[in-house]
């Protein structure tokens, strides 16, 4: 009840899907450790619910009333789907983004090449480049996440832990010089392909600090 009304950032696996446009995630603290209903404003992307793909969803928490549904949001839901969840908290999101658990992304990152992600970690080995890792503890199973800021840098400390935003590319600095416009000096760019040996990096267009 404390949470009817209010945006909520909810990450957590996805279980299963309801028609076009709901899902239900893994239990949640916010809702009691209860799976948690979410209701997209716009049509599901598609997910492969044989690796309980990880989202990030941010909405606000109602209980699920299909008048008000379709008073409020335009929503016209099939009530045989959905019948079991009615009074039920929901989630109402015009936000999905692709949170991979990092085992997943460290497995098989060709896969999300391009797509935007959140990846949530702990920050360590800041560069004064705009470059930083996230801990091997909480990303690629023990390989860290290279992560470079090629805009405004926001200023980070080692162990904050943060939700970065952006897309996970191959590894060549030249090409992501030249798009990004890093205007890296030549020893920055020295340190950095002597350090950095993997082969994917995680360009940061949004980060946020986390409790």
């Amino acid at each position: 009840d404390r949470l009817m009304g209010q945006t909520v950032n909810v990450r957590n696996d996805v279980l299963e899907t309801i028609g076009e446009r709901g899902l239900i995630l893994d239990g949640d603290r916010l809702l009691q450790g209860e799976s948690v209903l979410v209701i997209s404003s716009n049509e599901l992307p598609s997910f492969n619910l044989s690796q309980t793909p990880e989202i990030l969803v941010t909405g606000k928490v109602w209980r699920l009333n299909f008048e008000d549904l379709e008073e409020n949001y335009s929503l016209h839901l099939d009530r045989n789907l959905y019948a079991n969840y009615e009074n039920r908290p929901v989630i109402i999101t015009n936000s999905l983004i692709l949170s991979p658990d990092p085992e997943d992304l460290g497995k098989n990152p060709q896969k999300y090449y391009g797509k935007p992600l959140a990846i949530a970690g702990e920050v360590e080995d800041i560069a004064d480049y705009g470059v930083f890792e996230l801990d091997e503890e909480s990303v690629f199973g023990g390989e860290d996440l290279l992560v470079i800021q090629t805009e405004a840098k926001v200023e980070l400390n080692d162990e904050q832990n943060v939700l970065v935003f952006g897309v996970l590319k191959p590894l060549a600095i030249d090409d992501l010089e030249h798009e990004y416009q890093l205007n890296w000096s030549q020893s920055s760019k020295q340190q950095f392909q002597i350090k950095y040996p993997q082969k994917s990096v995680f360009i940061a267009d949004k980060i946020q600090f986390l409790e």
